[in-house]
């Protein structure tokens, strides 16, 4: 888990209040759906004049047609006002995301700048400072030094050799905020999707496991 995991976590409890207010609209709605079904006034038949059952049967009749209006109320507006409030979250993580992966001088660390100067580091050692680098969540000392091992492919005259820096210079491309932001949106996305087929809310911790663990 990296500092952005709790916009996620922001996000699935978006998710669970949303989908307990549409399942239960929903629910609401089938149960009396079956109880009208049950209690439909014939057009004839043996009590189509007892002013009780039919009394019961346009009782039925009116909760169900209150439960089906409130939950399509609900499931129109629910996806829109979700959204906005995902919406939110994905703003100030851009925020955050941006201030993390923007240059920041305070976070360069002179002696391994001094090594990267020498010109005596092997492709191995290139890889180690990225991943100390990276562990340390110093996004700027990651941009130097893949910046520097893609410099030192560039004048590699063995081709194994060069091959070794650009995996370190490559590696350095995802030192972005943008495989964040892709996995955000994947997640909304998927919120989106479950709020309008309701029949995947039972699939969301499966569909963003992955995501909220590993974000």
């Amino acid at each position: 888990m990296s500092q952005f995991n709790t916009y996620v976590q922001q996000v699935n409890d978006i998710a669970q209040a949303s989908f307990e207010q549409i399942q239960k609209a929903e629910a609401a709605y089938k149960s009396a759906e079956s109880n009208y079904n049950a209690n439909k006034r014939p057009a004839h038949g043996a009590w189509h004049t007892d002013a009780e059952k039919i009394a019961k049967a346009a009782r039925a009749e009116a909760d169900y047609h209150e439960a089906k209006n409130a939950y399509d109320k609900i499931a129109r507006a629910l996806p829109d006002q979700t959204r906005a409030e995902v919406a939110k979250v994905r703003a100030s993580l851009e925020k955050a995301v941006n201030d993390f992966y923007t240059a920041d001088p305070k976070a360069i660390d002179g002696s391994v700048m001094e090594l990267l100067r020498s010109g005596i580091l092997k492709p191995a050692e290139y890889a180690t400072l990225f991943e100390n680098a990276n562990q340390a969540n110093n996004a700027t000392m990651c941009r130097l030094i893949a910046k520097a091992a893609a410099d030192a492919a560039e004048s590699a005259k063995d081709d194994d050799v060069a091959r070794q820096f650009r995996h370190t210079a490559n590696r350095g491309r995802d030192v972005t905020g943008k495989p964040y932001m892709d996995a955000f949106d994947s997640m909304a996305a998927a919120l989106d999707r479950s709020l309008r087929r309701t029949y995947l809310i039972p699939k969301w911790d499966e569909m963003t496991a992955n995501i909220r663990e590993n974000f």
